[in-house]
């Protein structure tokens, strides 16, 4: 067990209210990045719903426009229809124009032979008569002739009155279906500069919504970068503050039985294909956790502080402890550091496969901080 005295605890508490401000300006820092990247998703957010709403739009629009022109086309084959009857029935009323013209001229070239031929004769052709009853049937038959030319001409007026008000009514029909083409056709330029302006606005939230995009990934990315570099001027900061205080401290730790071999076994675990600088370099960091108050203060307690070592919840640290398969190497780096041989003053290391920040140590295949 070590003892830690007053004169380390003024020192590091010293050391740490250097740190706290350096860490505070960080976390200012990031906290105004974190600011900026909540108002940038909202803004993501706010065009995500504007573009679903436009979307939207232009799908009732692109509806609203294929109604319109359904109309336009089934007006159209109205109005086609209507025109067709409107020329059968002026065919008709020319037909029967010149069915009049030719009785009414029947009828005047009649009407002249009487006059021509004066009263008289038409008198003496009925006296010349026979008998009674050809009388009769000379005057039926002129009567008959004159009543016959009335009602012809009479029939021929009735019927083209008849077709010009079916004219007219379909003339109105056709006035009225040509209203409501054009009011179609109005309706559908309107949707069409409803449904270009739409497409517009939705090309343009698009764009500013894949640079909202691009400048949310920039602030996450700078967020993370921010809190890498607070991350590594902590560390840096604490190594600090401890290294100054254990230079004037008792630093020495009265190693425990067994501690020997729980170094060799982590070492080994740890970097037993490394160098010896790594080696020992790894056992440095088992011995700073454990010269650090915020760890535990013995070489067991380090190593089975639960989530520190991989190997240690793999289980294969109980494997080369039990079997006692370390090398001479790593037995001789745990002796060292246990006598105080102290190579780096960091906390963490990992494997380097993947590491492509600028901060911490490289030692070998392995990465210090």
């Amino acid at each position: 067990m070590r003892y830690i005295p007053w004169k380390k605890i003024i020192i590091t508490a010293v050391a740490a209210c250097i740190f706290v401000p350096s860490f505070f300006d960080c976390g200012v820092l990031a906290s105004k990045t974190k600011d900026k990247l909540d108002e940038t998703n909202e803004k993501i957010e706010a065009l995500q719903r504007e573009q679903e709403e436009l979307k939207s739009a232009l799908s009732e629009y692109g509806t609203d426009y294929d109604g319109v022109v359904a109309s336009i086309s089934n007006y159209e084959a109205q109005i086609s229809d209507k025109q067709q009857e409107i020329a059968a029935v002026e065919e008709q009323i020319k037909e029967i124009e010149e069915d009049i013209n030719v009785s009414y001229e029947l009828m005047k070239k009649r009407i002249k032979y009487t006059y021509e031929n004066g009263s008289e004769s038409y008198l003496s052709q009925i006296l010349c008569a026979k008998s009674i009853s050809s009388l009769l049937t000379r005057m039926e038959y002129a009567a008959a002739i004159k009543e016959y030319d009335e009602e012809l001409i009479n029939g021929y007026i009735l019927m083209c009155e008849t077709l010009e008000e079916k004219k007219t009514e379909l003339g109105d029909a056709l006035a009225e279906l040509s209203s409501l083409k054009t009011q179609c056709e109005e309706k559908r330029e309107n949707l069409s500069e409803l449904i270009s302006s739409a497409e517009n606005s939705l090309a343009i939230s698009e764009e500013e919504l894949e640079e909202k995009m691009k400048e949310a990934e920039a602030l996450e990315a700078q967020i993370e970068k921010e809190k890498l570099a607070a991350a590594q001027k902590a560390a840096e900061e604490a190594a600090r503050a401890e290294k100054e205080a254990a230079s004037v401290s008792d630093s020495n730790y009265a190693a425990e039985a067994g501690d020997e071999e729980l170094m060799a076994a982590i070492i080994y675990c740890e970097a037993g294909g490394e160098s010896y600088e790594g080696q020992l370099a790894v056992g440095s960091v088992v011995m700073n956790r454990v010269n650090s108050s915020s760890y535990p203060n013995t070489v067991r307690g380090v190593i089975y502080q639960s989530g520190q070592f991989s190997p240690v919840a793999s289980g294969k640290f109980e494997l080369v402890l039990s079997s006692g398969s370390y090398t001479t190497s790593c037995v001789n780096a745990a002796r060292e550091v246990l006598a105080g041989h102290i190579t780096v003053s960091f906390y963490h290391f990992h494997s380097g496969n993947g590491w492509t920040s600028d901060y911490g140590t490289w030692i070998g295949n392995q990465v210090f901080y």
